[in-house]
Order: C-alpha cells, then sequence, then structure tokens
C-alpha cells in the first residue's frame, strides 16, 4: 500500500516558495525606489547648499526656505536609514549573516529545518518598515518642496 502525498503540504510548501520569491523581489523594488528618490533629493541639497544670495532676501523668504530645506534633510535622513542594511543586524532572518558564524557541521543540521516560514514573516516585517519609511521621506520632500515653492513666491511678491 502506497501511501500518497499530502496535498495540503505541497500547497503550504509552493505558497512559502511563492511568498519568499514575492518579498525578495518586492525589498529590491523598495532599495531601488529609495535609491532613486535619495539621489533626487541629494541633488536638491546640493543645488540649495551651493545656491548664492541669501543674505539679501526677507527674513520670511528665508524662514520659510529653512523650513523646506529642513524638510528635505529629514527626507534624506530617513532615506538613508531605508537604504542601509538591515540583514546584518536582524537574526530573524536566518540567512547567510547567521550561516557565517556556523560551523560547516552545524551548518548542515541548520540547513535540515524549514525556516521558510520564519523568513517570510521576518521578511514581510523588514518590508512593512522599508515601505513606511520611504513613504514618510516622500512625504517630507513633498512638504519640503511646497515650502521652497512658498518661499520662492514670497522672494517674489515681497
Amino acid at each position: 500500500m502506497t501511501q500518497e502525498p499530502d496535498r495540503g503540504t505541497e500547497r503550504e510548501s509552493k505558497n512559502l516558495d511563492e511568498a519568499l520569491t514575492t518579498l525578495m523581489s518586492e525589498l529590491v523594488r523598495a532599495d531601488a525606489k529609495a535609491n532613486t528618490v535619495l539621489a533626487l533629493t541629494s541633488l536638491g541639497l546640493v543645488f540649495l547648499a551651493t545656491r548664492g544670495g541669501y543674505g539679501t532676501q526677507p527674513r520670511a523668504v528665508l524662514v520659510v526656505g529653512a523650513l523646506g530645506t529642513s524638510c528635505l534633510v529629514i527626507a534624506t535622513v530617513l532615506l538613508v536609514i531605508t537604504v542601509r542594511p538591515v540583514q546584518i543586524s536582524n537574526p530573524e532572518l536566518e540567512d547567510w549573516t547567521r550561516w557565517a558564524t556556523l560551523e560547516p557541521a552545524a551548518l548542515l543540521a541548520h540547513m535540515r529545518v524549514d525556516l521558510r516560514a520564519k523568513r517570510v514573516v521576518a521578511l514581510a516585517r523588514l518590508l512593512r518598515i522599508k515601505f513606511r519609511r520611504l513613504q514618510y521621506g516622500v512625504s517630507f520632500i513633498l512638504a519640503g518642496l511646497v515650502l521652497l515653492m512658498a518661499a520662492v513666491v514670497l522672494s517674489l511678491v515681497l
């Protein structure tokens, strides 16, 4: 009498593999987005830093411009934190950083355990944090741009 394979276990295994693949691609996507937005924000800050003639502007223009610049600086910090490697400090991911601490025999024993569910949970949490920081960073960029545009309008009006 042969035993049929457990269809539920096969489906769970396939679902875990698909979840890991999806999460890894989303991680790459989040980092790519954060890097692109970080580069653009950094260019904006370089432009603001190299622009001269601030002393001749009315105080209102300087205050609003400084607030806008502060928002861009905050966004830059958030985005740098977003693209910072986190796996090294996250033992829950059970990835290469964990494997690097094991001896070959311990690694083989470790590989016999199915940790995909644990990895899915850890990666999903990591992605939630990354996308939230990315969202906050973009919100600060938008606020900074609005304030900088207001400073430009004020400089034309005053």
